[in-house]
């Protein structure tokens, strides 16, 4: 049976941002991931500055602007008249005044620039877990191809719908929020015209559609276009789409975002789910980080910031406190990032973010890897 000082179960953009943290620092990390393979899963994100920050901690910084597309504004517009509601300059206002670059990327390319950084042997696919034990001072996991290791410590990263979480901390599974989303890349070169914006948002009372540019070379433009449905299927994560669905649905947008959805070619729509934040986010020898913990709507652009924050952040207590103090890291790392998070998840649920003007310096200007750690209870009474 294999043994590891530090199991990370998932190897998402949290989990990868994870074990790569760890190796960093001189740890026997490995991450367990269940897809069989990598693969440029997902289409579009939204790398924000506060999440730019952990991105030149590990050097990856000036990789990603190279891939990327550093959007001039953030452009909120009224969904039937195209009338500005909100204008946040970026590119180079971002980088003065938040320190770091505000970028949109295909995911897969972010994916494989946190993957580059991990040993290659270190990571383990085809890794479903089905049980995680903890036994004296190990963890004890089993997997659905009959595989067991043990590990001091475990950090679940494995998602909304994390296994460890469902095993250890809360069954209730995810639910359907009540919002599913057709979300396609489309050539820019196929659009009739150039967009209005190189990342607008459009905005009405029960729909939206957020549009972008992938690359920095303008070739890829991509859109999430989210209305209300009634219901889902339970355990299904994507469903055919319809253009005539799609059509329907936003009929009545501005003809500049009628163009955009008409060049969708890959139609297919994703159900958005929710689950509560959990109470507590370690128990004994094992931690959760990102959606795990606490999942969020997807309307700020922040659930893989925030999992890449948590990431930072449990890494650099684990390092003050050393592994044999691991309850210490624990709670500094819980008590450090749960105000944070609850702030984001609540506002990412009301899906205002950015609609009229506001100040989001609190968001962006936050840096991770050096923001000060939150002493907990038992180190204030030493």
């Amino acid at each position: 049976m294999k043994h590891q000082q530090v199991a990370v179960i998932g190897c998402g953009l949290g989990g990868a941002t994870m074990t790569a943290l760890l190796q960093r620092a001189g740890y026997d990390a490995a991450a367990f991931e269940q897809a069989p393979a990598f693969g440029p899963v997902g289409a579009g994100i939204h790398l924000s500055p506060n999440l730019m920050h952990v991105m030149r901690f590990l050097e990856l910084d000036d990789v990603l602007v190279n891939c990327g597309f550093r959007p001039g504004a953030f452009t909120s517009r009224t969904f039937d008249t195209a009338e500005i509601r909100h204008e946040l300059p970026l590119r180079e206002s971002a980088r003065e005044r938040y320190g770091a670059d505000y970028l949109t990327i295909h995911r897969g390319d972010f994916h494989a620039a946190l993957i580059s950084r991990i040993a290659p042997d270190s990571i383990h696919y085809g890794k479903q877990l089905t049980d995680v034990k903890e036994s004296g001072k190990k963890v004890a996991l089993a997997f659905s191809d009959g595989s067991r290791v043990t590990a001091d410590l475990v950090i679940a990263a494995d998602g909304v719908s994390s296994r460890v979480r469902s095993a250890l901390f809360d069954p209730t599974p995810p639910n359907f929020s009540g919002q599913v989303a057709y979300r396609s890349i489309v050539k820019a070169s196929d659009l009739p015209s150039e967009p209005l914006d190189d990342l607008t948002k459009w905005w009405a009372d029960d729909r939206f559609v957020i549009a972008y540019y992938l690359d920095s070379a303008k070739e890829k433009y991509y859109f999430v276009a989210g209305f209300p449905a009634d219901h889902w299927p339970v355990e299904t994560s994507t469903l055919p789409g319809s253009r005539e669905e799609l059509r329907a649905a936003f009929a009545d947008f501005h003809p500049a975002v009628c163009e955009i959805l008409a060049g969708a070619t890959d139609l297919r729509k994703w159900p958005l789910f929710e689950r509560p934040p959990c109470e507590a986010w370690h128990q004994g020898r094992v931690v959760m980080l990102g959606d795990a913990s606490h999942p969020m709507r997807p309307h700020m652009a922040q659930g893989a910031a925030m999992a890449i924050e948590d990431a930072v952040t449990l890494a650099r207590c684990l390092a003050q406190h050393g592994l044999a103090h691991w309850e210490d890291a624990y709670q500094v790392y819980f008590e450090t990032r749960i105000f944070r998070t609850a702030t984001v998840q609540e506002i990412s649920g009301q899906n205002t973010w950015l609609r009229d003007p506001m100040d989001p310096d609190w968001l962006f200007s936050h840096n991770a890897s050096v923001a000060p750690l939150r002493a907990s209870e038992l180190e204030l009474a030493r």
